[in-house]
C-alpha cells in the first residue's frame, strides 16, 4: 500500500511539473492580450461608427501600429526626427528616467540572437570565501563613466540573482574572472532557475 501511494504521488507530481507551466505560460499570454485590447477598445470606439468594434480588433490595429513605427525606423530620415524628439524628451527629469529605463529594457529585447549588450559569460572567482559566482561581462572599458573606474585591469560584471529578484553590478580584477563555454540563453536560464534548469533535459 504505502508503494502503491509512493508511485501515485510520483505520478501527480509529474503531471503538475508537466501541466502547471503550460497553463501559466498559456494565461499569462491570455493576459497579455486582453490587456493590449483593452487599451486600444476606448481609443477606438471613440474613431469608429457604433457597431464597427469587434473583439480582437484592438490587439490587430495595435501590432499593425508596432510594424509601421519599426519600419519606419528603417529609414534615415524618420530616426533622425524621432532622435530629436527624443534628444528633447529626455531633458524632463521624470521622463527621463521612465523612458531610459523601458527603452533599454526593449532594446535589449529586441536585438537579434548573439547581439546581447551582455558579453561573455563568466564566472567570478571570490578566493576569500570560497565560491564563485556565474554572471556576464557588460564593460571592459569604463573610462568613459568615472575616472575612478579608469583601470584597465578592472572589468564590470553584473551577476543576477535566481528567479530574477534582482542583482548586482561589481567592478573587479581580470584575474578572478574565468571564461565559461556557455551560450547567453543557457547562462541566463541557469542562473534565473537557480540552478535547477538543465540544458541536456531541454533539448531532449
Amino acid at each position: 500500500m504505502k508503494h502503491l501511494v509512493q508511485g501515485f504521488t510520483t505520478i501527480m507530481l509529474r503531471g503538475l511539473a508537466t501541466l502547471i507551466p503550460v497553463v501559466v505560460t498559456g494565461y499569462f499570454i491570455y493576459w497579455s492580450i486582453s490587456l493590449l485590447e483593452q487599451v486600444t477598445r476606448a481609443a477606438l470606439l471613440l474613431l469608429l461608427p457604433e457597431g464597427a468594434y469587434f473583439t480582437g480588433m484592438g490587439t490587430f490595429c495595435l501590432l499593425i501600429i508596432i510594424f509601421i513605427c519599426g519600419l519606419a525606423m528603417s529609414e534615415i530620415h524618420m530616426e533622425h526626427v524621432f532622435r530629436w524628439v527624443e534628444k528633447h524628451c529626455s531633458r524632463i527629469p521624470i521622463v527621463k528616467s521612465v523612458y531610459g529605463i523601458s527603452k533599454d529594457f526593449m532594446s535589449y529585447f529586441a536585438r537579434q540572437k548573439g547581439q546581447h549588450e551582455f558579453g561573455q559569460v563568466v564566472a567570478v572567482h571570490f578566493d576569500e570565501a570560497g565560491f564563485k559566482m556565474v554572471g556576464f561581462i557588460t564593460r571592459e572599458d569604463m573610462s568613459h563613466q568615472s575616472e575612478v573606474l579608469e583601470e584597465k585591469s578592472k572589468v564590470m560584471v553584473y551577476l543576477p540573482m535566481g528567479y530574477q529578484i534582482g542583482g548586482y553590478t561589481i567592478v573587479v580584477e581580470r584575474s578572478r574572472v574565468e571564461s565559461l563555454d556557455m551560450e547567453f540563453e543557457d547562462a541566463m536560464r541557469f542562473i534565473l532557475t537557480a540552478g535547477v534548469s538543465d540544458k541536456n533535459q531541454d533539448s531532449e
